[in-house]
């Protein structure tokens, strides 16, 4: 039989799992984009968008929709931490479907769409925490190589 102290331990170590899982979303999401010029510049690409791109500043403008979608899943994670990372799927989702019409790669309509079905899948099946971020961070992996492949081919 477990004792109180041993529960409010266990208990304890969850929620800082949990928190630390978030963290470690943040702050890691905020590696991307320098990770992502750093390999372009490794793979003799400049890393930049066209010059003559009138959508460009979209890609930065929907940095927003991130924060926002981000301030969101974070509410709900004392009471609903289950939601937190299929909220942050969708909504990575849908930039990748903006992300489609401002660099014209199909292939981030197919990325963003399997996002948002793949947080609806986690919230209408009620997941355990840790599902979407699985999930998630496979679909991203797999699309990576996808997009790296792409590349090598231009």
């Amino acid at each position: 039989m477990k004792t109180e102290e041993t529960i409010a331990l266990q208990t304890l170590q969850y929620k800082s799992t949990k928190q630390m899982s978030v963290l470690i979303f943040f702050f890691g999401g905020m590696l991307i984009h320098p990770l992502g010029i750093l390999i372009a510049k490794l793979m003799n690409r400049s890393g930049k968008h066209k010059a003559e791109n009138p959508l460009a500043k979209l890609a930065l403008e929907s940095t927003l929709l991130l924060f926002i979608g981000l301030f969101i899943a974070y509410l709900m994670l004392p009471t609903k931490p289950a939601w937190f990372f299929p909220i942050m799927l969708m909504i990575i989702g849908g930039r990748y479907v903006l992300f489609q019409t401002i660099y014209g790669m199909r292939l981030y309509w197919v990325l963003g769409l399997l996002l948002i079905l793949a947080g609806l899948v986690c919230l209408i099946l009620n997941q355990s925490f840790h599902y979407g971020a699985v999930i998630g961070g496979g679909l991203e992996l797999i699309f990576a190589m996808l997009i790296l492949k792409g590349e090598r081919k231009v």
